[in-house]
């Protein structure tokens, strides 16, 4: 038997070509087996054998020295068979080597060929773009030339205006001389006059009394001489009071020069700030192209670390491969010793034994050899982990400066009004645009390989050991690299995104948080689209949901408001945690408006409450640490969001707390990263293992490709929100809605308490982040104080927002003067003139402007009359007069750099009492011309009244009324902005909901909204504003035009 099988071994030829591999995978487990019924065989012979030594020793002698020979013999046949296996097995494995080598040099010749064409079409594309800057800038400097002449001109014409002004101001007052003087001279003419009148009306009496025709004939004789003379002093009185005409129409034509020299100084002085703003812009855009220079100079400079790091991850992934083969080495080595160290035990015959042991020592030696290398091994990969970092940190240090550039140029951006830009490195939208076609090649001859690769992964049977032959040392076949251990540089979920990163404790943290917070949702998504098995077509009715009956005395179960608006919700029911997978398996099923969110909020019935986080992890099996959970908000919002390739989940929380989290998030990740992501006991399987980082809207967030039907896992953490989706689509849409909401507060005006910022108004300032502020005498201790506190609140909003406050007061002077330490307070009511009008507003406005304040509610435009509650702030001018005088004071506060809001338009006159307290109601349209007439020197904006007109709406405030407000538009034009009076008053707030008083106006076409928080909570205005909008009870498209014409005046305040 022995002999037969040993036969069969010498027979063994190894396949001569790769085709025939499986063949010859097949025949060497044959060959293991008939080994292993070798050395049993042998084994039963040998203890035959020995059973015999003691009866037929000197018989056996004999026979054996006589079979030595051939034993001999046949043992050099069989080392010389195994020798010449070997043999063809090296050349087998050099030549799939070798067939391998040229297939790869193939392909990098390839890749070669596209990189040579990308960097041809880089070069050429930094080339011309480096024409068209330099064409820009030279364009730029011609222009600043023009410019600065043009501000010449304007200079010399307005200072020719200020010579033409004096001689009309001198003329004007020797005429009003004139006036006075002919006033003087008609004097005693009067006078005459009125004793002449005295005199014909005596001769009349005596006329009526006198019967003698005589006597009456005298008198009437006397009475034509009176006559004569009255004629006589009205024609001389005619004469000076032509005079006096005459004179009033010079003043007029004075008047009508000087307004319009005011008029070309302030259209000159517009024409000035608007070309002092191009000159800046002008020096911004040349700014702005140094800065992308030095941005392309930073990207050359990392380019050298980001080859060398993508060098040394591949060369640490081949020293891993390399050390996981070696280990492998070791092991079956091992096993080897192990089997050869049981042989000898069992070996008969002393000189086997001695060969036995000499072949074990030849394996000893190949183990120290394999361990050696093991150690080199290590040592180098722990070399490389230092190199690597040295060089990421390097290449930090750029990517840093990188970054700071790069954020000032999107604050140059927001300066020059334009969208932000995402600069891409030279060549990004090249390789982007050219070669898609053969790198669709590439990867699918690269995934090829892959596969190719994991299948030869499978480690060769060794050649069979030797019998009791001249020792062989057994082949430890090597172990193929593994190709799924290297980059795989092909994604699929989005495409490169601009390098922005965070700094260290973000990153830790960030990723931290959400690696395990996509562990429930990406456990929902593996559950519902991989574990779950399909209902056997047996769909359960609605009316068969198990729901509980309400239970008497228990609180309704509030929901919380979502935290970005929803289109529907779904409030399923539960009496036990494990019914929630049935629930989300019936609620993905149902068909949803394609790009709508559905809240989903699940209410546990038996403790009467919401479903939290923590129980949704459970039902899906997830383990996550519950400390966790204690650092983010309960109000959470879960949602279903509908897209083209199917149904996605989103969580969107806000964060409460991140002390503590660091080394509780480290620990966590390195598990994720040395085991895996597990859900249900199973490895999901991705398309790469790790995460990579994307930005959208300026907003960074890290991704997970599953599939590339748009399904992975995203996650953010931004302005205290952090959100986890699966997919790029839902994560795109809720940071769409979430930078939006960042924006409403730019809707308010709102009031504060205190005289400085304390952490309490910072943060106020940072969650609402609004548009800005309205001192009151609350708010004003004393110059310094007020300069302070507004430079204070500025910086908060500039940090939060990019954009600046307004900070607002109603200074009309008089008894409305909220800054009592400033010179000028003169009352509306004592401006006579044009020239004291216009000194007035300049005045006003440069003390103002030296404080910070950069908006004036003031002039008040109401046309009241005496026993009018505005009577005594008002002008107490018919409306002619008050619109010229009005018109002079802007262009003064214009002049002076603030902003004007006219203010109540359409007026609050013929109302007796305080509109705060009562809401008015007029029949008719108070007068409305002065407001008109204003309009000729464009104030920036106007104030509404919070009156009732029955002639425009009978049953609306003008603030709430859309006919109002097109009627305000219809007489005013729509480019003037639209400001609230305050709507925290008793007027409004005992007729309509809070709802009602933050919504109506934004939806009848107001602007912005001022809530000074005088008799409720600013907080609580904004907070219900909030919950309007995401419920989807206001409309976005009005307010993202109100917001847009907002930011769009803001500009002039960066100035």
């Amino acid at each position: 038997m022995v002999n037969e099988i040993e036969g069969e071994l010498k027979g063994y030829n190894p396949p001569a070509t790769q085709k025939e591999e499986t063949l010859e995978f097949l025949k060497r487990e044959e060959i293991k087996t008939m080994q292993k019924d070798v050395a049993r065989l042998r084994e039963t012979e040998a203890e035959k054998e020995r059973r015999k030594i003691v009866t037929l020793k000197p018989e056996e002698e004999v026979r054996i020295e006589k079979e030595e020979p051939e034993k001999l013999k046949e043992g050099e046949e069989r080392e010389k068979e195994i020798e010449e296996l070997k043999k063809e097995e090296e050349e087998e494995k050099k030549r799939m080597e070798e067939e391998k080598l040229e297939e790869r040099e193939r392909e990098e010749e390839e890749r070669k060929k596209i990189a040579e064409e990308i960097e041809k079409r880089r070069r050429e594309e930094v080339i011309k773009r480096e024409e068209e800057k330099k064409r820009k800038i030279l364009i730029s400097k011609e222009e600043g030339e023009k410019l600065e002449e043009r501000e010449e001109e304007i200079k010399k014409e307005v200072s020719d205006l200020f010579l033409k002004k004096q001689p009309l101001e001198t003329k004007k007052s020797e005429l009003l001389k004139e006036i006075e003087e002919f006033k003087i001279q008609v004097e005693p003419i009067l006078v005459r006059e009125k004793k002449i009148e005295e005199r014909k009306r005596e001769i009349e009496g005596k006329e009526k009394r006198v019967v003698s025709p005589g006597k009456k004939a005298k008198i009437e004789k006397e009475r034509w001489q009176i006559d004569k003379e009255r004629r006589e002093v009205e024609e001389e009185k005619w004469k000076i009071e032509e005079k006096i005409e005459g004179v009033k129409k010079e003043i007029k034509k004075v008047e009508l020069e000087f307004e319009a020299i005011l008029k070309r100084g302030g259209d000159l002085e517009e024409e000035r700030k608007r070309i002092i703003q191009r000159k800046k812009e002008i020096e911004l855009e040349k700014e702005k192209v140094q800065l992308e220079k030095k941005i392309s100079e930073l990207i050359k400079e990392r380019e050298p670390f980001e080859i060398k790091k993508e060098n040394l991850i591949l060369k640490r992934g081949q020293i891993e491969a390399e050390l996981q083969k070696c280990l492998r080495e070791e092991k079956e080595t091992e096993e080897v010793i192990k089997v050869m160290e049981e042989k000898e035990r069992l070996a008969a015959q002393p000189k086997e034994k001695r060969e036995m042991e000499k072949e074990r020592w030849g394996v000893d030696k190949d183990r120290e050899v394999i361990e050696k290398k093991k150690w080199d091994l290590e040592k180098e990969k722990k070399e490389l982990g230092l190199q690597l970092k040295n060089v990421e940190e390097d290449y930090q240090k750029i990517l840093s400066r990188e970054n700071q550039i790069r954020e000032r140029i999107k604050e140059i951006n927001r300066q020059l009004e334009i969208g932000p830009e995402e600069i891409k490195e030279d060549g990004e939208e090249i390789e982007e645009e050219i070669g898609e076609k053969k790198i669709e090649e590439i990867k699918k001859v690269e995934e090829e390989r892959i596969a190719t690769l994991k299948t030869e992964e499978k480690p060769r049977p060794t050649p069979p050991p030797p019998a009791p032959a001249p020792p062989i040392r057994p082949q430890i076949p090597p172990i193929p690299l593994r190709e799924e251990e290297k980059k795989i540089p092909f994604e699929t979920l989005i495409p490169k995104p601009p390098d922005i990163r965070s700094s260290f404790f973000q990153k830790v943290l960030v990723r931290g948080v959400v690696l395990l917070l996509c562990l429930l949702l990406l456990g929902f998504f593996y559950w519902f689209f991989e574990v779950r098995k399909p209902v056997e077509e047996k769909i359960i009715p609605p009316a068969e949901e198990k729901v509980l009956p309400p239970v008497e005395g228990k609180p309704e179960i509030m929901i919380p408001p979502p935290l970005i608006p929803m289109q529907a919700i779904r409030t399923p029911e539960i009496s036990e945690i494990k019914e929630i997978p049935e629930i989300f398996n019936r609620l993905m099923k149902e068909e949803l408006p394609q790009g709508s969110f559905t809240q989903i909020a699940i209410k546990n019935l038996s403790e009467n409450r919401l479903v939290s986080l923590e129980e949704v992890s459970t039902a899906f099996q997830i383990e996550v640490p519950e400390e966790i959970y204690q650092k983010l908000e309960p109000n959470y919002t879960f949602t279903i969001f509908a897209q083209k390739q199917g149904e996605r989940v989103a969580l969107i929380a806000e964060v409460k707390e991140t002390e503590g989290l660091l080394e509780l998030l480290k620990n966590w990740e390195k598990k994720i990263k040395e085991e895996g992501v597990f859900i249900s006991g199973q490895k999901i399987s991705t398309q790469v293992s790790y995460f990579k980082s994307a930005s959208y809207q300026n907003v960074n967030f890290r991704y997970l490709t599953i599939s590339k039907e748009d399904s992975g896992i995203c996650y953010a953490w931004f302005d205290d929100y952090f959100v986890v989706t699966t997919s790029f689509e839902s994560m795109k849409k809720i940071i769409e809605e979430l930078t939006f909401e960042k924006k409403l507060g730019q809707l308010f005006i709102v009031g504060f308490e205190g005289k400085t910022v304390t952490p309490e108004l910072e943060n106020f300032f940072k969650k609402y982040k609004p548009g800005g502020v309205l001192l009151l005498s609350k708010n004003i201790e004393d110059r310094e104080q007020l300069k302070n506190l507004i430079s204070d609140l500025q910086n908060i909003s500039l940090k939060e927002t990019g954009l600046s406050l307004f900070v607002a007061i109603d200074q009309e002077g008089g008894e409305i003067s909220r800054i009592e330490f400033l010179e000028e307070k003169t009352s509306q009511s004592e401006i006579e003139n044009l020239e004291l009008a216009y000194q007035i507003g300049l005045k006003r406005a440069e003390e103002l402007k030296e404080l910070g304040v950069n908006l004036n509610l003031a002039p008040l435009l109401d046309f009241a009359q005496e026993g009018d509650f505005l009577f005594s702030r008002s002008f107490q001018k018919d409306s002619s007069q008050i619109g010229i005088l009005a018109k002079s004071l802007i262009s003064g506060q214009k002049a002076g750099g603030i902003l004007t809001a006219i203010k109540h338009f359409p007026g609050y006159g013929q109302i007796s009492f305080n509109p705060e307290e009562e809401l008015a109601t007029l029949e008719k349209i108070p007068e409305i011309s002065q407001f008109k007439k204003v309009m000729e020197v464009k104030p920036e904006m106007v104030m509404v009244s919070n009156a009732i007109y029955k002639e425009i709406d009978p049953s609306l405030p003008f603030t709430f009324s859309p006919i109002a407000i097109q009627f305000l538009k219809n007489n005013l034009g729509s480019e003037i902005l639209i400001i609230s009076d305050d709507l925290a008053q008793n007027s409004l707030l005992n007729k309509f909901s809070l709802k009602e008083i933050v919504t109506k106006p934004i939806l009848a076409g107001v602007d912005i909204l001022i809530f000074s928080g005088w008799r409720l909570p600013v907080e609580q205005g904004l907070d219900e504003f909030l919950k309007a909008f995401r419920n989807g009870e206001i409309s976005k498209e009005k307010i993202d035009k109100a917001i847009s014409r907002v930011t769009q005046l803001k500009q002039i305040l960066t100035k």
